[in-house]
């Protein structure tokens, strides 16, 4: 049995993400195929939540792109090994404007409704506005900053950091399994 399938059969046997965030500090990483790969092993994975987080706002005018090359990464993949499925992702980019915008929205929203606040409308507040706490977040770099990731997204999330994949265009299905070894292998998630 190959390294990769004991990782795979590994995260099978714990209960992996349900949703995962990438968080990109270096700006040096940051491509669209590589995002596009991300996801796509998300897909393969059964995660179908994904939120990508670009502090220089790079990647938020090709959000569309990033869908369609993922699904293309999909098809081939699928397509090379007959396999006949439908997979879906709900993906989300957000940058620094973003989260300030929604955070200043919800707040304000709040203030004039008149309504106790407290975490639960907090959240049910942040969901509708597409900011989502992810089980995962991925933050690669060398930078050990959220850089403005919307912390009130992370309360109990797992965060993996990775200095720099082993290609700038693509995220290996080793290197994506080994992310979720990591999560499925932290203390926490095992409830100690």
């Amino acid at each position: 049995m190959m390294e990769n399938e004991k990782m795979i059969n590994v995260v099978k046997e714990k209960e992996g993400p349900k949703s995962v965030g990438l968080l990109l500090t270096d700006k040096n990483q940051i491509s669209i195929s590589l995002v596009s790969s991300f996801i796509f092993w998300c897909m393969k994975r059964d995660i179908y939540r994904v939120t990508v987080y670009d502090p220089w706002n790079l990647l938020a005018n090709y959000e569309h792109e990033i869908v369609m090359e993922s699904q293309k990464i999909l098809s081939t993949y699928n397509m090379i090994r007959n396999i006949k499925t439908s997979e879906y992702i709900k993906l989300y980019v957000l940058g620094p404007s973003t989260c300030h915008n929604v955070l200043s929205k919800v707040t304000k929203q709040m203030c004039m409704e008149h309504e106790n606040i407290g975490k639960s409308s907090i959240n049910e507040r942040l969901m509708k506005e597409f900011i989502y706490e992810v089980d995962l977040l991925v933050r690669v770099g060398d930078i050990p900053t959220l850089c403005g990731y919307p912390c009130w997204g992370l309360r109990l999330t797992e965060i993996v950091d990775v200095p720099k994949f082993g290609n700038k265009n693509y995220v290996t299905e080793v290197e994506f399994d080994k992310l979720l070894s990591t999560f499925t292998s932290r203390d926490r998630r095992r409830g100690k």
